[in-house]
């Protein structure tokens, strides 16, 4: 499903809704919201870390990278949802999408 898709089945969904699934999508929101506060903050420690990995060692931890790969795209799922660009929800309430697999939902 394109992206164009997405945000057209959303907005489908959100003329057909009711007003309690729209209270419920706007809890979720809420709650996304604070668990991108909190991937945030594990992302800027990745950052701090990976950065005096490169410093110390020369070289970047490819398991550090692999991990900052996989949370970057978590975010990138979150965000697409506070942003109602899609009704998917992400993990953990939905289905987990490992970007290192290849597969996209």
């Amino acid at each position: 499903m394109t992206d164009s898709d997405q945000i057209e089945a959303t907005r489908e969904s959100g003329k057909s809704g009711s007003g309690g699934r729209n209270w419920q999508r706007v809890l979720l929101v809420i709650l996304f919201a604070l668990i991108y506060q909190v991937a945030e903050i594990v992302f800027a420690a990745v950052t701090i870390f990976q950065v005096l990995c490169m410093l110390l060692t020369g070289d970047r931890n490819e398991r550090l990278n692999e991990f900052a790969g996989t949370l970057t795209a978590y975010i990138y799922d979150v965000l697409q949802y506070i942003c109602l660009r899609t009704d998917v929800q992400p993990w953990p309430l939905g289905e987990r999408n490992d970007p290192l697999s290849g597969d996209e939902g």
